[in-house]
């Protein structure tokens, strides 16, 4: 854990200098105080017009895009199954819309609205707490439900009993957060009234609130601020974190959408409506953070760092991926929509295994048992890197993928004749939506008559390609890797 944090990343302010800049009313203040660093500015190219943003745009593009943070409450990977409050509340969302659901999660806690107000998302979902500093840069959503911020520190350490008593002590926080601004709010009222004012400690914008609550819980730093529910969900699995008095009011937790997406966010209030009206909402919530599975869920980590294990196969696929030199993340995510890692798997058309790769093709490769997953992994692997050389022209590494997870799937005839038809029609055959959309026209009797292998099921295809691809984006993300600002 240590290594997240470098000298670069923390820094230590002292509370009579930050409670300058926020309660400079007060009689206390001085004027040679200077005031807290502020995040940077916004870039001059972050603003994005109109017809950038919105349900317009969004149902043009057919993706509905999240940024959100990659953590235990808002979007994990659980036993291999991408889960999380915020993106299943967004997936709801997307079908509400009829489009499908990109999953963004940026480098950092600070870029997160930047990146909102650039147009590189639709909507930040991530526990986010309506604050007026925030409300000035994005547009809230109506709230979905109401926090409140709690002290939280590791047994043996000295309990608070309340927020008083905060005084001179370190508190950790990143500063992209909402508790980073109610320290410096409680730190400038103990100051008025002659005590010692609240060593605020910065910490890195990558870090997740669960990350300082295993760093509080195990000592290494002393105390943070928490919103009740993470506080409630990262208890489960970390029996010393000491819970400790409430150090707010009560606050809205809502989703932020681009400024100029009125539209947007009142569809995002119809749907909170709807959902609240027919009790979704309050089930989705109590499952994930009220429920006995939330507390089974719990004791076994959500997989959000490096090194966590994706399958209880990791170790073949592994292996396999590093022989035919693919990315054994992807090659995950395909064994979980072919077979959800059930390795004594049987698919209607006779596939088998992990990956569901029929008897014949097995045999082509030099396997014979695809229900042996050691095997089978090998099989996939061969497999995915003889599609994967047939795009190595492709330019763009998400569409050469994405042709790739289509081709393992249907063969690579069925591509092919896509990849011709598209460029019939004057599409350009290395991008993947055109190929997608080609795929689609094959399914019909008078295109099909004219293809090289005949019919595909291209709807199934797209739709495959789409769900293999959400799975690979969301190991990657549960593996450390991030979007970042682009």
């Amino acid at each position: 854990m240590n290594a997240h944090r470098t000298p670069c990343c923390r820094r230590r302010l002292i509370g009579s200098t930050l409670a300058t800049c926020m309660v400079f009313q007060l009689a206390c203040q001085s004027a040679e105080r200077s005031p807290p660093p502020s995040p940077p500015p916004q870039p001059a190219d972050s603003v994005t017009s109109s017809a950038n943003v919105g349900l317009a745009a969004i149902r043009a593009r057919g993706k509905l895009r999240l940024l959100t943070r990659s953590n235990g409450t808002s979007y994990f990977v659980w036993h291999g199954r991408t889960m999380g409050f915020d993106y299943e509340l967004a997936s709801r969302f997307a079908k509400w819309l009829q489009v499908g659901l990109d999953v963004v999660v940026p480098t950092s806690w600070g870029d997160l609205l930047p990146m909102l107000k650039a147009g590189q998302g639709d909507l930040a979902a991530a526990g986010l707490t309506v604050t007026p500093e925030r409300e000035k840069e994005v547009r809230f959503t109506k709230p979905y439900t109401l926090t409140h911020m709690r002290v939280v520190w590791g047994k043996g350490r000295q309990r608070i009993t309340s927020p008083e008593e905060l005084s001179g002590k370190s508190v950790h926080v990143r500063m992209n957060s909402a508790y980073y601004r109610r320290l410096v709010e409680l730190s400038g009222l103990l100051e008025s009234t002659g005590k010692r004012p609240i060593d605020i400690v910065l910490e890195g914008e990558d870090l997740e609130t669960e990350e300082l609550l295993e760093e509080v819980a195990t000592g290494r730093i002393p105390y943070t601020l928490c919103d009740i529910q993470i506080c409630n969900e990262n208890r489960s699995y970390l029996p010393d974190l000491v819970i400790g008095p409430r150090v707010s009011d009560p606050q809205a937790l809502a989703w932020a959408v681009h400024p100029q997406a009125d539209d947007l966010a009142r569809e995002v209030d119809r749907f909170f409506d709807e959902m609240k009206k027919s009790g979704e909402l309050d089930a989705l919530y109590q499952r994930y953070y009220e429920s006995p599975r939330r507390r089974e869920r719990a004791r076994q980590k959500p997989q959000t760092k490096r090194g966590s294990q994706l399958s209880p196969f990791d170790t073949q696929l592994k292996d396999a991926a590093a022989r035919a030199s693919v990315d054994w993340r992807l090659l995950a995510a395909i064994a979980f929509e072919e077979s959800g890692f059930d390795p004594k798997n049987e698919n209607w058309n006779g596939g088998t295994g992990l990956f569901g790769i029929m008897p014949n093709l097995a045999r082509e490769l030099g396997f014979e048992d695809m229900k042996n997953p050691t095997q089978a992994a090998q099989a996939a692997a061969q497999h995915l890197s003889q599609m994967g050389a047939q795009f190595a022209s492709v330019a763009n590494e998400d569409d050469r993928l994405r042709l790739t997870i289509a081709a393992f799937s249907c063969g690579l005839g069925h591509i092919t004749d896509a990849r011709l038809l598209a460029t019939s029609e004057k599409h350009d055959p290395d991008v993947w939506a055109n190929v997608a959309r080609a795929l689609r026209l094959l399914s019909r009797g008078e295109y099909a008559a004219r293809a090289q292998h005949g019919y595909v099921r291209g709807s199934e295809i797209a739709a495959y390609v789409d769900r293999v691809w959400s799975q690979y984006r969301a190991y990657r993300h549960a593996l450390g890797d991030r979007d970042g600002n682009r």
